[in-house]
């Protein structure tokens, strides 16, 4: 980095088993990297499947500092070699919202004046239609990315989401069904539907049977949520071989970038036969010690974004939050009404020079909803434990969405429920 900014870079799905500290993450298991400094990551690629990477400090990652990570492993391991033919490079994707300024411009505008933070538009591997160029008489847009298959054969593709703000990303191919095979490196018993959402740091595979007639078809992903405001959408271009070079018929629009149909992943959607939430999916790993009944440790956490004032955006005594009008108020992200503080030294290495005082959880803070409780919230757990995390999605300021991303591990997703508040 070329700026007084530090710089880590998390490899986002790797287990980093005996490499904790090649994980990447600022102030936890390293210090930044420095501007005019070096620091070279080595770790054993133990987590196969479709993973990525990204900067992990300040708002790097959503200012283009992310790219593709596969770790490959042999046919005789995959349990979908069988069903596809081609699993090449040029068919690994990756997805963002895109907000075509810097990331800390659009964050300092929301938070302290009337600007806004939603996307513009989204990108298909840093590519996609936004800007008309002309220079003398020649016009042209943007280009898009081109996916090539050959007629016939069945192509893996494999996708991750560097989604920055609360913005799922539906994605369909026009006139093309999608057998979904993996999720965040993980294979289950595949699935066909139309459609299917990605949300910030998920990863998905899927399989395209190229059994349409030789032309172009429109690939389009859609922004939802936040992403609607500007309605951010993106299209790219599955081109058969033998197919001219140009752009499918229709133009698409934010109304018709996704298809109807069967969709995996759906947003704050109940589950039906066409709504088919992840905890559906069957797991085709096998079961190890982990998988018993009941939990060594069960730990509920609560999100929302609370209405409290704090000394980061609503000072209790020169701008209370309850004093101003609402247009004007900044919620706190909040896991059980706690805000997280970063330790002053990585946990990992320098365990020794955090004060405790400044470690919490939620048994040992008190009158969090009344007043602004800020710590290092630690959860403590036993070597080789079964862990069980309740997740809840309070809701109850913003009917937004939290992907839950957890380093070191895989999970199982036991049930998703939509709960009504009394």
């Amino acid at each position: 980095m070329e700026v007084s900014e530090g710089n880590t870079i998390h490899w986002h799905g790797i287990h980093q088993r005996g490499s904790q500290h090649m994980d990447g993450v600022s102030m936890v298991t390293q210090c930044p990297i420095t501007s005019h400094s070096t620091f070279q990551y080595r770790f054993e690629a133990q987590t196969a499947g479709t993973q990525f990477w990204h900067a992990h400090s300040g708002l790097q990652r959503a200012d283009g500092l992310f790219g593709n990570l596969v770790v490959r492993q042999p046919p005789s391991r995959d349990p979908h070699s069988h069903l596809y033919d081609y699993d090449i490079s040029e068919h690994v994707i990756m997805v963002n919202d895109w907000l075509h300024e810097l990331t800390i411009t659009k964050f300092t505008a929301h938070h302290h004046r009337d600007g806004d933070n939603t996307p513009k538009s989204m990108l298909i591997n840093g590519k996609g239609v936004f800007q008309w160029y002309k220079t003398g008489n020649h016009s042209t847009y943007t280009p898009r990315a081109v996916f090539k298959v050959k007629q016939g054969k069945r192509y893996r593709f494999r996708m991750a989401s560097n989604g920055i703000l609360n913005c799922p990303i539906q994605v369909s191919i026009d006139g093309h069904n999608l057998t979904m095979l993996a999720t965040d490196g993980s294979p289950f018993k595949p699935v066909q539907v139309e459609r299917f959402n990605i949300f910030a740091g998920e990863r998905f595979d899927f399989v395209v049977t190229a059994n349409r007639t030789v032309s172009n078809y429109w690939f389009k992903v859609k922004g939802l949520a936040d992403c609607s405001v500007e309605k951010a959408f993106q299209t790219a271009i599955l081109r058969y071989e033998g197919a001219s070079e140009q752009d499918p018929e229709g133009t698409p629009t934010y109304e018709t970038a996704s298809r109807e149909g069967k969709i995996l992943n759906p947003w704050n959607k109940k589950e039906s036969e066409n709504d088919i939430p992840v905890s559906w999916l069957e797991n085709l790993e096998q079961d190890d010690p982990t998988s018993q009944e009941t939990p060594d440790f069960q730990f509920h956490l609560a999100m929302d974004f609370n209405k409290i004032d704090n000394f980061h955006f609503h000072h209790p005594d020169y701008y209370p939050i309850y004093a101003i009008q609402k247009d004007r108020h900044l919620y706190m992200p909040q896991i059980n009404d706690i805000s997280m503080m970063f330790p002053p030294s990585p946990p990992l290495t320098q365990a020794q020079d955090i004060p405790q005082e400044l470690l919490c959880n939620h048994t040992t803070t008190t009158n969090c909803t009344k007043r602004h409780c800020e710590c290092i919230y630690v959860l403590e757990v036993s070597l080789n434990s079964v862990v069980e995390l309740i997740l809840i999605d309070l809701g109850v300021t913003f009917d937004a969405n939290h992907p839950i991303h957890l380093h070191g591990h895989s999970f199982r997703v036991m049930d998703i429920q939509k709960v009504e508040l009394i």
